[in-house]
């Protein structure tokens, strides 16, 4: 059992990963490479509710299982709002797409960054938000869930003082942790992403789903 999400050694993201390929590998080729590909095609400022309908739905409902979550009352006409937001923020969003998290000099997009969490979590809340931002921007947003922000959380507060909530402030921190991460294993990533041909995003989050359901 891996003691410490942030901190594991390298046998267990390796062992982590290929058994959650082993279990959920089909469904993955099947709904996740599909909507992020399909999104891909999509043209952010021009953005139509048909798009969200089509893979944003399918991403959050069918991959995402956010379906509860949307199907509340305060979440009425979501989609039609989140086209909204979408267009509000798609200069922000068309030069995320270019860019890459380990690469990314975060402080110096921090502003756009909660923004873009902000308008969208306004919409279909927290983890939904970052399961967006993760779809238009692959290589850039990290996702998370309630369980995989609260056992960061508690492991930064720990070791640093540092408490991620799930404000825009968190997401932005959030970001930063995942981004040293990302840095700290990049040789074991890059493998992974080679191998399973996804963004090192995705290995990370398949990684830490799979650690907090243990």
């Amino acid at each position: 059992m891996v003691r410490n999400l942030l901190d594991p050694i390298e046998k267990e993201i390796i062992d982590l990963v290929e058994q959650h390929e082993e279990v959920w590998g089909y469904s993955e080729k099947i709904l996740y490479d599909r909507c992020i590909k399909d999104m891909k095609k999509a043209r952010l400022c021009e953005i139509e509710e048909k798009d969200v309908n089509g893979p944003v739905k399918t991403f959050l409902i069918n991959w995402g299982q956010m379906g509860r979550v949307l199907g509340r009352e305060n979440k009425e006409d979501w989609e039609k709002n989140l086209v909204y937001k979408l267009r509000e923020i798609c200069k922000e969003l068309e030069k995320f797409r270019k860019l890459k998290l380990e690469n990314t000099t975060l402080s110096n997009h921090e502003d756009e960054i909660k923004k873009c969490y902000r308008e969208i979590r306004s919409v279909v809340g927290p983890t939904a938000a970052t399961k967006v931002l993760h779809l238009l921007c692959p290589e850039f947003f990290p996702m998370w869930d309630n369980a995989i922000r609260k056992k960061i959380s508690n492991e930064c507060e720990e070791k640093s003082g540092v408490r991620i909530g799930d404000s825009e402030e968190g997401y932005y921190k959030y970001m930063e942790v995942i981004q040293g991460f990302v840095k700290r294993y990049d040789k074991i990533l890059s493998n992974l992403n080679n191998k399973y041909k996804q963004s090192k995003l995705r290995i990370v989050d398949r990684y830490m789903w799979f650690v907090t359901r243990k």
